[in-house]
């Protein structure tokens, strides 16, 4: 079993199913160091699988999870369905949630990260119903952030957002990074080279590379980095390096 310095989270030989016999996550071992862990793999791969079994809702019916330096009640969970009340406000929503989690709501500290997420406090008092999509999403993050956690779950949250609001994500994860485990599920792979200090490919169940983003830059582009290249040739080249992993059954 590999280990890693806390906080960190190891996964050994973990299989997954909802029902006897059918398995979604297939012997997955990897590590989730502090940083951005970037989940890539096409819709029905098993990420948000792998994401609830970390937050404990699903059980593994082999293998083991080792949480070294996680605070079990510091593990939240943002599902791509947000888990949000639609009736009612921002504020409200964040006060249920504070009573379930045992967080303090300060209200300078949610102004606070109000900011750093470009989400206009005043939408606070608004019912989260007459949101658009990406104000849910930020608001969904001001509460995670509210609770503090150790590990921060999120499920392809960038999904069918503008590019402002994915913008504003990102920021908060880059500055995030340095104090918690953030993993997050994406079938972009524009996103994962820009965003993951760790990238984890999953396919069918299965890993076929795990390990820190320089490590696949280095298998993909020849130690070509993140730079030279634009953004848009270095995820071509990638997703061609990705799709020949996923058919030849390489592990990283």
């Amino acid at each position: 079993m590999a280990f890693c310095k806390p906080p960190c989270v190891v996964l050994d030989g973990v299989s997954v199913g909802y029902y006897p016999g059918k398995l979604v996550l297939k012997s997955v071992s990897m590590v989730l160091p502090r940083g951005v862990n970037v989940v890539l793999g096409l819709n029905g791969v098993g990420k948000t699988t792998l994401l609830r079994t970390l937050a404990g809702v699903l059980k593994p019916v082999e293998g083991s999870i080792k949480f070294y330096g996680v605070d079990r009640g510091k593990i939240h969970y943002i599902p791509h369905r947000l888990g949000l009340l639609p009736d009612l406000t921002g504020m409200e929503m964040i006060r249920f949630y504070s009573e379930i989690l045992g967080f303090r709501v300060d209200g300078e500290r949610v102004r606070g990260l109000a900011r750093e997420l470009n989400l206009d406090v005043r939408l606070l008092g608004k019912r989260i119903g007459e949101l658009s999509n990406g104000q849910q999403r930020k608001l969904a993050l001001l509460i995670a952030l509210l609770h503090d956690p150790t590990l921060l779950l999120v499920d392809e949250i960038t999904s069918g957002i503008d590019v402002v609001t994915i913008e504003s994500i990102h920021n908060m994860f880059r500055r995030e990074a340095e104090r918690r485990i953030i993993v997050m599920t994406t079938h972009n792979i524009y996103e994962a080279l820009e965003l993951a200090d760790y990238i984890h490919i999953l396919y069918d169940g299965r890993i076929v590379f795990t390990g820190h983003i320089d490590e696949l830059m280095e298998k993909c582009l020849g130690g070509s980095g993140r730079g030279g290249e634009s953004i848009l040739q270095r995820a071509r080249a990638m997703l061609d390096c990705v799709v020949a992993m996923v058919k030849g059954g390489v592990a990283g």
